[in-house]
């Protein structure tokens, strides 16, 4: 039956027919995205959580707070240094 849409495809298509990866800019290779698009995000990524992340490894108790006023307002550069400043701020038992 032409025209017939099925739910499965062997050549790595979606159901719907398009292909599931990105165009590369230059129109070479397979349209994959690229690998160093990706290092890049990861590495974006981790630096944006790193108030987290130090808060989380010291073991803090407003860990949880940390990490939300990093989610929230950490794309700004000043919530980002507001998070990281307490996550390394002293408490008292140190």
């Amino acid at each position: 039956m032409a025209g017939r849409l099925y739910a499965y495809h062997d050549d790595d298509r979606a159901p719907w027919g398009y292909s599931m990866t990105l165009p590369r800019p230059d129109g070479s290779g397979d349209g994959s995205l690229d690998r160093r698009i990706v290092c890049a995000l990861a590495i974006l990524t981790l630096g944006y959580l790193l108030p987290w992340a130090v808060a989380a490894v010291r073991r803090r108790d407003d860990a949880g707070a940390i990490g939300l006023i990093n989610l929230l307002s950490g794309w700004t550069v000043v919530g980002w240094f507001v998070s990281l400043a307490m996550a390394l701020r002293r408490t008292s038992a140190d």
